[in-house]
């Protein structure tokens, strides 16, 4: 920071402090990297289904295609919902768990 303590205001001592524990956090996680590449551990990830938003989709889907959108008129978003579960061009249903997706269908 170029500044001599005794003369350094708040601020500079605030920005000294920050940059001191950003290059420490840098450092740590740059040997954190390093101990990665040179034990090569094995990484288990598990997300649950249960905490994804399935149930609540396939309602969605439900009440789409029972038409109540469309003042009835169950046929008008039946395309939306089929091309939804037959191709899912924005993965949205890739989450959902298959047999909520079955009962749709």
């Amino acid at each position: 920071m170029d500044c001599v303590p005794v003369i350094a205001m708040k601020n500079d001592l605030y920005a000294a402090l920050a940059m001191t524990v950003r290059d420490r956090v840098y450092h740590s996680s740059d040997r954190t990297i390093e101990t990665y590449a040179e034990h090569k551990p094995r990484v288990v990830a598990y997300l649950s289904a249960e905490f994804l938003p399935g149930p609540t989709l396939c309602e969605v889907l439900d009440y789409i295609a029972s038409g109540a959108l469309a003042g009835g008129d169950a046929k008008l978003f039946q395309p939306l919902v089929e091309n939804l579960l037959r191709d899912d061009p924005f993965l949205l249903l890739a989450t959902t768990r298959p047999m909520s997706i079955a009962r749709i269908r």
